[in-house]
């Protein structure tokens, strides 16, 4: 057999694919040679836009049956908690492209990378849809060059928006190709976000800017995450942090703080239930010392800190640790001094002294699910009598549990779901574990 002379494309070569562009089209391949059969299941309120595709009935998207299935089978009751359907959305990360040359801004349709423009999406904060038709008239204005994946040119990227609730003001976040390099003082990116600012200035109530960012992407091709560790971040105007703050009974008030850089839950409110729940589990199966994995910024873990003697957050993003602080620098409870934060990922965190130590342990992973290597030192960690899973990938989690009772090492006592993004098919689950005896 001759092996083929032909060299596979290297980074920053025209037909160089990422291992998810490759993933992708393989995907759209095989999704064309499939019948497709429509679900009588399926809900269409919006037939262009993809994420509220079961709005008119946010329980019967498949992830959501398949949640309820999954825990009967296991003997427990999973309730379903289902917030506002509209208007929830107060953080966005939308795409920008070019569509028969013309600059537009949205969400890539279903199976493609073609953008979907959504001018008055119903999930978004209403303050999301009016910066985003500013930012669009103005960029079209300036004749900015949206990214084209497949040549790696192109300045403008994606657009970032988040909500400060309680002003209605907008962190905005403009992603720029770093690969395109302009004279700073006459760059089209300098005259853009002059224009966004003097627009804010204007009295426009459609745009009233809490802060406007440049985040400098090196990637040069598609990947699925919009910000890149190694890309320069550069505030333009306004304040470092965007602060919000979740209405807990019982609890001490606490100032979330989130520059664009960490992860933010997008549907706060929604979010908020779920501490809640939390919190009251821990009230009622007191612990001395916890641990939190996959932290953050602290969003779960600082709603519970007071409950213990000690709580240690972590988290691999080195940004969250500063708004961690910022925060419990401005709690003036005793409760928080014994409240540390680590800069470390879960498997290291799995190693420390804090995690022997401790009691408890409240879990937060990404939808990939647990690292392998976290699994295995919950079950081996004998001392931990608690745990707390919340999961915002379904599959992922499935998977977990089978590895953390398959021994009986753990037990499952409650779960429930919530469903934070009415019209998606996710439903974010709480589960809440006991050591075996």
């Amino acid at each position: 057999m001759v092996k083929s002379s032909r060299k596979r494309p290297a980074p920053g070569d025209p037909d160089y694919k990422t291992p998810t562009q490759l993933r992708n089209a393989r995907k759209r391949k095989k999704a064309k040679k499939e019948k497709r059969i429509p679900s009588s299941e399926t809900q269409h309120p919006d037939p262009g836009d993809p994420s509220l595709r079961y709005l008119s009935n946010p329980t019967a998207a498949p992830t959501v049956q398949r949640a309820i299935s999954f825990f009967k089978k296991h003997k427990k009751t999973f309730d379903v908690t289902v917030g506002p359907l509209t208007g929830w959305r107060t953080v966005s990360k939308l795409a920008v492209r070019s569509l028969s040359g013309v600059l537009h801004i949205g969400l890539f349709a279903p199976g493609s990378h073609d953008v979907l423009e959504i001018p008055e999406c119903q999930a978004h904060h209403p303050r999301i849809n009016s910066a985003i038709q500013v930012i669009r008239k103005e960029c079209r204005k300036a004749s900015i060059k949206p990214f084209d994946e497949k040549t790696g040119k192109g300045s403008l990227k994606h657009i970032a928006i988040n909500i400060e609730r309680s002003t209605g003001t907008q962190q905005v976040t403009l992603v720029w190709n770093d690969a395109i390099k302009e004279d700073k003082k006459s760059s089209n990116l300098q005259k853009l976000c002059e224009t966004i600012i003097r627009t804010s200035r204007s009295g426009d109530k459609r745009l009233k800017l809490h802060s406007l960012w440049v985040h400098f992407s090196k990637s040069n091709k598609h990947s699925n995450s919009i910000f890149d560790r190694g890309g320069k971040w550069e505030k333009v105007y306004g304040e470092a942090m965007v602060v919000e703050y979740l209405p807990i009974d019982g609890c001490p008030t606490v100032p979330l703080h989130f520059p664009p850089q960490v992860f933010r839950q997008a549907n706060l409110d929604a979010f908020a239930n779920i501490v809640v729940k939390i919190r009251h589990w821990l009230q009622s199966h007191r612990t001395s010392h916890c641990v939190e994995l996959y932290g953050g910024v602290g969003t779960i873990g600082l709603h519970l800190a007071d409950l213990c003697d000690s709580f240690v957050s972590s988290d691999e993003n080195p940004f969250n640790k500063n708004c961690f602080e910022k925060t419990v620098s401005l709690l003036a409870t005793t409760k928080y001094r014994s409240v540390i934060y680590e800069s470390k990922n879960a498997i290291d965190m799995t190693r420390s002294l804090a995690f022997r130590q401790a009691e408890a342990v409240v879990v937060d992973p990404p939808r990939k699910g647990l690292d392998s290597e976290v699994v295995e030192a919950l079950c081996a960690q004998e001392k931990l009598q608690t745990l707390v899973y919340v999961s915002c990938g379904f599959d992922a989690f499935t998977r977990d549990f089978e590895c953390l009772t398959h021994e009986g090492s753990w037990r499952l006592e409650h779960a429930e779901g919530h469903v934070l993004f009415p019209g998606s098919d996710a439903i974010e689950t709480i589960a809440f574990f006991s050591r075996q005896s």
